[in-house]
């Protein structure tokens, strides 16, 4: 499989939902064997209303098959797109293929997973959480700060030693995307008197907080054996 990621079926389902009609595969029929046609000839040669072939034509276009152009006289002109029937074969191809079958299984799973965490954490902590539990903004509200810093801090493992670097990168890696994006950075989107966004002040109050223990030169750090109570 030469895809990074595993086809998802939602990237099938909309232009197999699309063809599974009788009239729209016979309108891609109709396309393959008369080139391009006007909506009017299309009407005639199907045999339907205009209004139904309307319907039928604007799920074909959505679904990236039937390509669609004004011609001189403003009326619309349709052609099959066969590069997009290709592309969908290979997508189905892939999608059933064992390496995506189970690459897509495993992160159906690893998302069942993470739902069942979502429900567990405290509503108030949810609303700062994305989809992957990652931390997407902090609260101006002390109460719900305390609750993200405690959520950071359970990402440390207990017993292992951490450089400054690897703080930072747990850190980051709890972090949502938007937030690590340059223009994101440092004091501009501070949002309360006490914490940024940045891995330097959340490092720093990890340990004035929740118990990330440091050595004096802070070249290691370590969690405490005691969680954090938010």
């Amino acid at each position: 499989m030469h895809n990074r990621h595993p086809i998802a079926r939602r990237e099938v389902l909309g232009p197999l939902t699309a063809l599974a009609d009788d009239s729209r595969l016979r309108l891609l029929e109709l396309l393959a064997a008369h080139g391009e046609c006007r909506a009017q000839e299309l009407v005639e040669l199907l045999g339907v209303s205009q209004p139904n072939l309307s319907r039928h034509i604007k799920q074909l276009v959505a679904a990236g098959l039937v390509g669609e152009r004004r011609a001189g006289d403003a009326s619309k002109r349709y052609s099959l797109r066969p590069e997009a029937v290709r592309a969908l074969s290979d997508k189905l191809e892939t999608l059933i293929s064992p390496d995506n079958a189970r690459a897509s299984l495993a992160r159906d799973a690893a998302a069942a997973e993470r739902e069942i965490k979502f429900a567990a954490l405290p509503l108030e902590l949810r609303a700062s959480l994305d989809e992957d539990l990652r931390v997407t903004h902090f609260s101006t509200k002390r109460s719900e700060q305390k609750l993200v810093l405690a959520y950071l801090f359970e990402k440390f493992e207990t017993g292992r030693t951490y450089s400054e670097k690897e703080v930072n990168q747990v850190i980051h890696r709890w972090l949502a995307p938007e937030l690590m994006e340059p223009r994101l950075r440092g004091a501009s989107l501070r949002q309360s008197n006490l914490y940024g966004i940045d891995a330097v002040t959340l490092r720093r109050a990890l340990v004035e907080e929740c118990g990330l223990e440091r050595t004096s030169d802070g070249s290691s750090y370590w969690r405490a054996a005691a969680s954090p109570t938010p």
